[in-house]
């Protein structure tokens, strides 16, 4: 943090908010109960555990003038932290991401927990009104199949995390978000691409469509209704957490720099690669200012 706070922006401390030590205490209290469901998960690490990391850290941000970046909050007390910190004239930013919108604490193990369906609404009422920021994906890209990840029946012998994420990003938010009504497609331009663009000092060169900024868009078909099946990924996994989910909303095609380098069949609704690779390294520019109040 000293040394981020020396860099100045867009440096910035991106951290996971759990408290690890109460964390650990709660775990083997659980496990001397006999507890082994999955919700267990959720129990060892709950909210003001995740809360009260945001406020041990926003205070050492204020001591050094370092700007923090919260990743995946999941709950009111995480909200409340960042924007007690804002208040207090600190440049702390709330992310969250499609997994904590779209699934409940009995799905899946993952760090930071996922949480009850009344906290889901939660979040997305914090997206809605401003208090999350951005939203991003926690993509990882296990090379594990599901069967050897969990251990039916014991949280503890399974394996946290899950794969695929990115390839769910827009249909949860267009799907869950969007076409349920619980925001409206120009939050979710701005949450999933303008602010974190602005966050992370590289716009207007991405994050928006006007002359000077690289021609990046996402076509999408509103309407299409599309159930996730495992011959649509790419991730080496092989499998995603939405299998069987049907989605309303589905991406047609992508385009970075005007150039067209994916796109989905109606037959299906597969992605597929067009052309050559043009992909580039997008540098952030020291000195430049956070552009996200």
């Amino acid at each position: 943090m000293e040394h981020v706070a020396r860099l100045g922006p867009p440096g910035i401390v991106s951290l996971h908010c759990e408290n690890w030590g109460i964390v650990r205490v709660l775990e083997e209290r659980l496990k001397k109960q006999g507890r082994m469901d999955i919700g267990a998960w959720d129990d060892r690490s709950p909210h003001f555990a995740e809360a009260a990391h945001v406020r041990q850290f926003a205070y050492f941000a204020g001591l050094l003038k370092c700007p923090l970046y919260i990743q995946h909050c999941t709950c009111d007390e995480t909200m409340d932290e960042v924007e007690r910190a804002r208040k207090d004239g600190l440049t702390v930013y709330a992310q969250t991401a499609p997994c904590y919108l779209s699934l409940a604490k009995d799905a899946w193990k993952l760090n930071v927990p996922l949480r009850s369906k009344e906290t889901i609404e939660r979040i997305w009422k914090g997206l809605r009104e401003g208090r999350i920021h951005c939203v991003g994906t926690d993509h990882v890209n296990h090379g594990v199949p599901r069967a050897e990840m969990e251990v039916k029946g014991d949280v503890w012998k399974s394996v946290s995390g899950f794969s695929s994420r990115v390839e769910a990003y827009l249909q949860v938010m267009l799907s869950l978000g969007v076409n349920q009504g619980r925001i409206s497609l120009e939050r979710v331009v701005e949450a999933c691409c303008e602010s974190n663009a602005k966050v992370f000092g590289i716009f207007p060169k991405k994050g928006i469509i006007r002359v000077g900024s690289d021609g990046d868009i996402v076509v999408v078909d509103a309407n299409k209704k599309t159930t996730v099946k495992p011959d649509m990924l790419y991730t080496s996994s092989g499998w995603s957490i939405y299998e069987g989910w049907e989605f309303t909303g589905w991406p047609v095609m992508t385009i970075v720099r005007g150039n067209i380098v994916a796109e989905w069949s109606n037959k299906s609704n597969a992605m597929e690669m067009v052309g050559d690779p043009v992909g580039r390294y997008v540098p952030r520019k020291l000195g430049s200012q956070f552009q996200y109040n």
